[in-house]
């Protein structure tokens, strides 16, 4: 934070991910590096990449209030090319949000299901491993609030959805994500579970809002530790 000012101004923090694009439609970005800067003025990364083509997208966890420009240095053993891109996916907020989980889930024993229930909408169904599944609600839309409803086809007996209400209802707000619902199992196991959801945003002056029913099946196999 800047020193000896009522301002309450805070340095911009400047955080980058570098991916690599995949081949075939549908096919998601492969995260190669994820780098955060907090409250440095300065970032620097080093990585050693084969051959190929590859974005650095920069962004902020401050907000666009704290918007401001930023100078970016790369350099390369070798000559390149370089042009200005964008952050792939169905927008710009959510193609970061899904590259970044797919950074944190880089583990191997985590994966997940992308659901695009919007243009600017998606909901993600991640394995945690054996032992958990969590479904997260992503919304990057930058003006329009989510209403999201679930369901699930479980036997109570193996498996525990856990949630923020009784009636699975979630909303989310503009440019954020959210857990709306957890499935933790009860006995060590291999379960079959369907989900389905309802979803639109909020209603807006003189426009229908959209809404999207879809549904989904998947099994969740819980081993003893």
């Amino acid at each position: 934070k800047r020193g000896c000012t009522d301002s309450g101004y805070w340095y911009m923090d400047v955080n980058m991910v570098i991916y690599s694009r995949t081949r075939g439609a549908g096919a998601e970005p492969v995260v190669e590096k994820v780098c955060f800067g907090g409250q440095n003025k300065n970032v620097f990364t080093e990585i050693v990449l084969p051959a190929g083509e590859y974005t650095i997208a920069l962004f902020t966890v401050g907000g666009a209030a704290m918007a401001s420009d930023c100078t970016v240095k790369i350099f390369s053993a070798n000559p390149l090319v370089m042009k200005p891109g964008r952050t792939p996916g169905q927008g710009t907020w959510l193609g970061l949000a899904l590259l970044l989980q797919g950074a944190a889930l880089g583990d191997g024993q985590s994966k997940r299901a992308v659901h695009f229930i919007h243009r600017d909408a998606a909901l993600v169904r991640i394995h945690c491993g054996h032992t958990a599944v969590v479904f997260v609600a992503v919304n990057g839309s930058s003006g329009q609030a989510l209403s999201l409803t679930m369901g699930f086809a479980v036997e109570a007996k193996d498996i525990k959805v856990e949630s923020e209400g009784a009636r699975l209802s979630s909303l989310v707000p503009p440019s954020t994500q959210k857990v709306v619902a957890i499935l933790r199992p009860r006995k060590v196991g291999l379960f079959d579970f369907q989900y389905h959801w309802e979803s639109q945003w909020l209603q807006e002056e003189g426009k229908a809002p959209p809404r999207a029913v879809a549904s989904a099946d998947s099994a969740f196999h819980c081993i003893g530790l």
